[in-house]
């Protein structure tokens, strides 16, 4: 499998199609990114969510440097994360639900400092400009100006839907 320029990681329900939508539309980069569900022989790793040991978008595993030089983690405050994930039955076990976002940001932390940005879902669309020229700092990256931010939500297969964006 090659290697994308920047690869992303997140749980499911965490902002992964919001931060693939704002890379590939704000940013000039080698080739665009698609991180879409076709890794048939990539299976998912977190014990607990539902596609464990089934095949995984390589965006929703713990987080490694596998697949790129280079990554970009997101995440949401437990409380919204664990809303919106039982809602959308991505988390199979709620009893698991602290230690699952616990060691997704355990396992991301423990990784290079110097090659990764983690961003707060929350904190990034409130501090998007800001964000953004973060990401473009520290991979050297250039920015398309302007800076867009998406008009509509994505839904889960990272689409726009016609539902507004609500800050």
């Amino acid at each position: 499998m090659d290697k994308y320029q920047i690869q992303i990681f997140g749980l499911q329900r965490s902002g992964t199609n919001f931060l693939h939508w704002t890379l590939n539309n704000n940013f000039i980069l080698d080739e665009k990114i698609d991180y879409s569900l076709s890794n048939d022989n990539v299976k998912g790793n977190i014990k607990g969510m539902a596609r464990y040991n089934q095949p995984q978008s390589i965006k929703h595993l713990y987080p490694t440097f596998e697949y790129s030089n280079y990554i970009i983690g997101i995440y949401k405050n437990f409380d919204n994360w664990f809303n919106s994930a039982k809602k959308s039955k991505h988390l199979v076990d709620i009893n698991m639900a602290k230690d699952i976002h616990k060691s997704w940001l355990d396992k991301f932390d423990s990784l290079p400092n110097q090659k990764k940005i983690l961003l707060n879902y929350e904190e990034f669309v409130n501090k998007y400009e800001t964000k953004i020229m973060e990401i473009s700092n520290k991979f050297n990256l250039k920015i398309n100006n302007p800076i867009i931010f998406p008009k509509y939500e994505m839904n889960k297969g990272g689409e726009m839907t016609n539902k507004k964006f609500n800050k």
